[in-house]
């Protein structure tokens, strides 16, 4: 019943129809907005640069992707057409959360989302992704403070074991660490800790301290997920030095940006406001290629 009405938010993102149905309509319009665009004219956001990274999935991991992909588009198909489930991803995610039960539409909405998450496993989890942080880690190591940000726990922990052994500080930072040890780890990061793996625990709500490079080992499809992330690492530095991103991505899947050119704007939105891109084949890269690129970006 409010008469006047104000509603803030760094985000105004939703995978579902949240937007248009609910907060529009009940804000009536919106009246301001302050996009990267603006942000890096008026010179509040740190300048940066993009890496991207191409790397190829295993035969065996491709069969097992491209199969998931199949179970997931049968039981999208039957259950639009037998339970009239929406056709708009965002609202087709949030009307399966809601399927339950051992009948046909429960049985469907569990096949979708155990093959979803088998898709996630493979690109999250790939060794060839896992090769390329020999070049991340020297990236890391000329930068001041870094995230790494993937999909998995698994993932998380198998990354951090591995920069630690190329001499990269780093520790894991998800849901299976406790708040405290979390809190901790927050802490390091302005100290002697080099890296945080992170999964999707801290794309919001954290102050971080300096970090000028971030590196995105697994896509992710919200757009709101991905404005958090460059929010993490591009906030202006005492020195106004620049910002890096590396992004590493498994060719022919959905994070591949050349199978899909309206990504929902999360590798493209990156890239198109970036004052340098670099883009590698994974199997190209040679000593100091990302080391030289995070120094260009600082230069910025």
């Amino acid at each position: 019943q409010a008469t006047k009405r104000m509603g803030l938010t760094a985000t105004l993102e939703r995978s579902d129809d949240g937007i248009e149905n609910v907060l529009i309509p009940y804000f009536k319009k919106k009246s301001f907005a302050f996009g990267f665009e603006q942000a890096r004219n008026d010179k509040v956001i740190a300048p940066y640069g993009v890496a991207t990274i191409g790397v190829n999935l295993s035969d065996d991991e491709k069969s097992i992707y491209d199969e998931a992909g199949t179970l997931m588009g049968v039981a999208r198909n039957r259950l639009q057409t037998r339970y009239h489930y929406p056709n708009e991803f965002g609202n087709f995610m949030a009307r399966i959360q809601t399927a339950h039960g051992f009948g046909g539409e429960g049985q469907l909405a569990k096949q979708f989302l155990s093959s979803m998450k088998a898709r996630k496993e493979i690109i999250s989890e790939s060794p060839a992704k896992l090769d390329t942080l020999y070049y991340v880690a020297e990236a890391i190591s000329v930068s001041t403070s870094s995230l790494v940000f993937c999909e998995t726990i698994e993932a998380a922990n198998k990354i951090s074991e591995k920069l630690n052994d190329l001499d990269v500080y780093s520790k894991p930072y998800h849901t299976g660490v406790n708040t405290k040890e979390r809190r901790r780890i927050l802490e390091e990061l302005a100290g002697d800790l080099q890296c945080i793996v992170a999964v999707t625990s801290l794309d919001e709500g954290v102050d971080l301290p300096d970090v000028d490079c971030g590196v995105i080992i697994s896509g992710t499809s919200q757009k709101r997920q991905m404005i958090q992330r460059m929010g993490r690492v591009l906030r202006r530095k005492p020195d106004n030095r620049g910002a890096a991103f590396i992004v590493v991505y498994a060719k022919g899947t959905t994070e591949d940006p050349k199978l899909h050119q309206d990504d929902d704007r999360n590798i493209s939105m990156i890239i198109e406001h970036a004052e340098i891109v670099k883009i590698f084949e994974g199997i190209e890269l040679e000593d100091n290629d990302l080391s030289e690129f995070v120094f260009a970006c600082r230069d910025l």
